[in-house]
């Protein structure tokens, strides 16, 4: 899978795979995306491995990771 113009995923990001000519992002919810291999720094990767994360493709070259933190809302009505 390979994200378009304005699309973004959203996981927990498991492992990063180098190939020659791109990097493979692996998430937990089992979608493999391949970027372009000096879209996002690989420390940048590393750094996000086991976090839930969303990478965004805004242009043909312009890619953004980002933490998604994780709310728990308790929804507890009132009668």
């Amino acid at each position: 899978m390979q994200l378009n113009s304005y699309q973004e995923i959203v996981g927990t990001l498991v492992e990063i795979l180098q190939k020659s000519d791109h990097t493979q992002l692996i998430f937990t919810i089992q979608k493999t995306v391949e970027i372009p291999r000096k879209a996002i720094s690989e420390a940048e990767l590393q750094a996000n491995i086991g976090q839930r994360v969303g990478i965004f493709h805004s242009t043909d070259k312009n890619y953004t990771i980002r933490r998604v933190k994780v709310k728990t809302v308790i929804y507890n009505p009132v009668r």
